[in-house]
């Protein structure tokens, strides 16, 4: 399987997920800009960049330089997600 499918793979659980937990998720499909999904909620809005693997569990310093500018935002979550040993971990940038 090729490394675009499986993070295919990965952002549509997420996305899943997500949408189980009550949020309204938009997947950026095709998308090579910062985010995969963006995941909408009475509350806030949660722009999304997802990695499989432990890979991902730290962001690389561009992207988090990048998403600076959006984390002052009002209702505005930038988040790094992989899934782990025992399911999705979220992290704030």
């Amino acid at each position: 399987m090729s490394r675009y499918r499986k993070g295919a793979e990965a952002e549509w659980e997420l996305k899943r997920h997500l949408e189980a937990n009550g949020l309204l998720v938009v997947r950026a499909a095709g998308s090579h800009g910062l985010f995969d999904l963006v995941a909408i909620g009475p509350k806030e809005v949660l722009l999304i960049q997802v990695k499989r693997g432990k890979r991902g569990e730290r962001p690389p310093k561009d992207f988090e330089e990048r998403a600076r500018r959006l984390k002052g935002q009002k209702r505005v979550r930038v988040v790094w997600a992989h899934k782990g040993d025992f399911g999705w971990v979220m992290r704030d940038v």
